[in-house]
């Protein structure tokens, strides 16, 4: 029969390996990094799984667990092309939030949102459009002969003024989502509708 502080000392492990791997699921889930995400909990749970093996002496559970950890390898075996940077055309269409009617010389601003630079500006023309060149960061990677990839969109703040209304400050994912299919369409133009100042 094993000692008190032995069997304690064990269940203390499974509870500690038990929570990793909820809260690494939960991340993979919700997190910014979709598939990555899920691959990392894969691997995290194959490593949970061998873990808990040794203590309850499973052959079954080390099986299981290392064959998570290989499924994993394809993607970590091309970790090193995980993180680009891609440039891309942001069309953002300022309109009256009253009569619908085009914004013409708004000046539509667009920064990374941690430090606020390099800032681009640009004003809309006559029927309220602003193209912007704006380089964001990309998840890409390729497993098999099937390549994913997304465009991260959320680390920009956009910023759009004009005289008579009032101004907004926002996320530019609030516009967009937090991501872009890479390999899809462009981007599609950002449409922002300013009420009038009072």
């Amino acid at each position: 029969m094993k000692p008190a502080l032995t069997r304690r000392f064990q269940f203390s492990v499974r509870t500690m390996l038990f929570a990793v791997s909820l809260i690494a699921g939960f991340i993979a889930s919700v997190g910014h990094y979709g598939g990555p995400g899920i691959f990392l909990f894969l691997a995290g749970l194959g490593g949970v799984l061998v873990v808990s093996s040794i203590w309850n002496r499973s052959p079954n559970r080390a099986t299981l667990g290392t064959i998570l950890m290989l499924v994993t390898l394809p993607y970590f075996g091309s970790a090193s092309r995980f993180i680009h940077h891609t440039t891309q055309r942001v069309q953002v269409v300022v309109k009256d939030a009253h009569s619908g009617e085009p914004i013409s010389g708004a000046q539509v601003s667009l920064y990374p949102t941690s430090h606020r630079n390099p800032r681009l500006v640009a004003a809309t023309d006559q029927y309220g459009n602003a193209l912007l060149q704006a380089r964001f960061k990309t998840s890409n990677h390729q497993l098999g002969l099937g390549r994913s990839g997304r465009i991260w969109l959320w680390e920009h703040t956009l910023q759009v003024e004009s005289f008579g209304h009032q101004p907004l400050t926002c996320p530019l994912y609030d516009m967009t989502g937090k991501t872009h299919d890479l390999y899809g369409s462009e981007l599609p133009p950002v449409v922002v509708e300013l009420a009038r100042a009072r």
